[in-house]
């Protein structure tokens, strides 16, 4: 099987904003230092607040003289606003700074407030179905506590993700069905470190400073529990997402497998079974996989793949009529008779 059944479809679109800013949405009567927030580039179930969305992040920041003010304090989503326990306040005339982060609505191992009020989280590990997002607001200056708004945050999606699209050549395999089963990434780094860190505006992907890549990471896509079928009426699947660690390729690639069970015509005409391919992936353009960006790579399955080549017929020529001789002892012309 030629390694180029894989393309790269591809690269999802990075939002381009900068640090959040401080918008007035809602005014609290009291000193209480309130939390909002926005997703962008949405992906997976962080696409929303709530239910099947965002419900849970985690906050870290302060004045400039009490940083530790928010130390991984989480923040939750119920009835409609986001709260946590217990209440801190606003302080007149204090600088705050702002960090937070959820990994799919849950907390990680590894995170520390560094001196320049982002977060840095160490050895990160990448389990393939966690969307790990960022936020970070700065310099929020409290003039008046009682009406101060409430701290906006806009989180970034600061891994890479990844799906495989599958699709079945209509005409080598007319009357053939095709399970894909067993798809897995192999040989990808799996364990970084991320440094959250100010950008330029024109910085295109905001706060994602990953460094120290190591590992070896084989993660399957069955989160779903079921296979990839492609039939004559359903000729296309793709599978669930995976998060990656951003990284650079270093000419390797990421390396796939996977099966592929033919049934009908393959099957019971030549004997075809299931198949395991090892597939090295095209590099993305700029040899990386990127913060914020979905890579979906494609392939079509045909009879090649088994090692068939289908007997296909075609017209080469229709030959024109040609016109017949005829001796004149044929004519009947005047030996026809009778009445009409």
């Amino acid at each position: 099987m030629r390694k180029s059944i894989f393309t790269a479809l591809a690269a999802g679109a990075v939002v381009l904003a900068g640090c959040a800013k401080i918008e007035t949405t809602e005014v609290p009567e009291s000193r209480v230092i309130g939390f909002d927030n926005f997703v962008t580039n949405a992906v997976k179930s962080l696409d929303s607040e709530g239910d099947g969305g965002l419900t849970t992040f985690y906050v870290y920041g302060g004045p400039a003289d009490n940083t530790t003010l928010f130390n991984g304090t989480t923040v939750s989503y119920a009835n409609g606003a986001w709260s946590y326990s217990p209440l801190k306040y606003w302080e007149a005339t204090k600088t705050y700074n702002f960090a937070a982060y959820s990994n799919e609505n849950e907390s990680v191992t590894g995170v520390t407030l560094e001196a320049d009020n982002h977060l840095k989280i160490t050895g990160y590990t990448t389990v393939g179905d966690k969307d790990l997002i960022y936020a970070y607001n700065h310099t929020i200056e409290c003039s008046t506590p009682l009406s101060m708004p409430t701290v906006n945050l806009t989180f970034h999606h600061i891994l890479s993700r990844v799906a495989f699209k599958f699709t079945k050549d209509a005409v080598s395999l007319t009357g053939t069905s095709i399970e894909v089963s067993a798809i897995q990434i192999k040989s990808l780094n799996n364990q970084g470190t991320f440094t959250g860190s100010d950008l330029a505006a024109t910085e295109q992907y905001p706060y994602s400073t990953w460094t120290g890549q190591a590992g070896t990471e084989t993660q399957a896509f069955d989160k779903t529990g079921s296979n990839i079928s492609l039939t004559d009426g359903t000729a296309e699947g793709q599978t669930d997402y995976e998060y990656l660690i951003p990284q650079t390729a270093n000419g390797a690639g990421l390396t796939v497998t996977f099966t592929l069970t033919p049934t009908g015509i393959l099957a019971d005409d030549h004997g075809k079974t299931a198949t395991n391919f090892t597939i090295t992936l095209p590099a993305t353009s700029d040899n990386q996989w990127n913060p914020g960006y979905t890579y979906v790579y494609t392939a079509e399955i045909n009879a090649s793949n088994f090692g068939l080549a289908p007997i296909i017929f075609d017209v080469t020529e229709i030959k024109g009529w040609t016109d017949g001789t005829i001796n004149d002892d044929d004519i009947l012309d005047d030996d026809i008779t009778g009445t009409i």
